[in-house]
């Protein structure tokens, strides 16, 4: 395991924990992910699959998500050489309603090896709604702006922003529900020129209740 994908699993593990044991509700989750990575409107472009981890805790109206993923990324070009992602995502949310919740999280993707992508870490203030289209499925829709952004080669963030869908299947009150997401990044990163990034993450897999 990468240096980085180790420091991401500790601070997952490490964050959550506390959270988990105070919890009134506990989810862990199983997944597959294919993730796209591009740099500079799409020339340095790589894809690829992997898996991830997570779990979330929820307790009156707050809920904690702690998400950890791995994806070995292929390159569509020989500019761009083939390397491995690590992201670990952490994230707060407010049930303010049943149908909107005010988020907040901080994020952190390493790669390996060293400077073959930008590595990034950033904030992210968001809103998500979910919606139950029936007793056993329900549909998710988020969106959030991201504040700050830092990254391995130096440079500004300008307009950044993130979207996401997913629909999950199983009755709210079920052991175990099956999910499927879809999430798409652009960071307009500024540097000596313009070099927008853009990273986006297909997911399938099962929750777990306890």
């Amino acid at each position: 395991m990468s240096r980085g994908a180790s420091a991401a699993v500790l601070l997952l593990a490490g964050f959550l924990w506390p959270s988990v044991c105070l919890s009134q509700a506990i989810r862990l989750n199983g997944f597959g992910v294919a993730a796209t990575s591009a740099e500079i409107e799409e020339v340095r472009q790589t894809r690829g699959l992997g898996i991830g981890i997570g779990a979330t805790a929820e307790w009156d109206r707050w809920g904690l998500e702690a998400r950890y993923y791995h994806a070995g990324l292929q390159a569509d070009f020989s500019v761009q050489p083939d390397y491995d992602v690590d992201q670990v995502d952490l994230t707060g949310t407010w049930f303010w309603r049943s149908y909107l919740a005010p988020q907040l999280g901080v994020a952190r993707r390493f790669v390996s090896p060293e400077l073959a992508a930008q590595e990034v870490g950033f904030v992210r203030l968001g809103v998500l709604s979910e919606v139950r289209l029936a007793r056993i499925a329900g549909l998710w829709v988020k969106g959030a702006y991201l504040p700050f952004s830092r990254f391995s080669g130096g440079g500004s963030a300008g307009l950044s922003l993130e979207v996401g869908l997913g629909v999950e299947v199983g009755a709210a009150t079920d052991r175990i529900q099956g999910f499927a997401g879809f999430e798409y990044q652009r960071i307009d990163r500024e540097a000596a020129a313009d070099v927008p990034l853009q990273f986006s993450l297909g997911q399938l897999g099962i929750r777990f209740r306890p």
